[in-house]
C-alpha cells in the first residue's frame, strides 16, 4: 500500500475550498490551532474534506445536501489527486 502524500493548507487554499471557522477550545488545545471546517463542494451531494490536523483530503458522499449522513468516503493521497477530482467535477 502507498503511503498518503501530506496536502498542506497553501496547495489547496487556491483551490477554491469554502472555510468555516468553529469554536473548540478542546480542539484547539491538543493541535494548537483552531478548529477550521474546510470543504470543496463538488456536487450537491459530494464533497472534498480537507483535514487540517493530518494534512489529507477525502471525498465524501452524503445523503443529502444538507449534509448529516455520509453514505461514502475515498482518502485521497495527495495534491495531484485533489485536482485531478476537482477537474473531474468541473467538465
Amino acid at each position: 500500500m502507498s503511503r498518503k502524500k501530506p496536502i498542506q493548507f497553501s496547495e489547496i487554499e487556491p483551490l477554491g475550498f469554502q472555510i468555516e471557522e468553529c469554536n473548540d477550545a478542546v480542539f484547539e488545545k491538543q493541535y494548537g490551532m483552531k478548529y477550521r471546517i474546510i470543504t470543496k463542494q463538488l456536487t450537491k451531494r459530494i464533497v472534498i474534506y480537507y483535514h487540517e490536523e493530518s494534512k489529507s483530503c477525502e471525498v465524501l458522499r452524503l445523503k443529502s445536501r444538507k449534509g448529516g449522513t455520509v453514505t461514502g468516503r475515498m482518502k485521497l493521497n495527495g495534491i495531484e489527486q485533489v485536482k485531478a477530482f476537482i477537474k473531474l467535477y468541473q467538465s
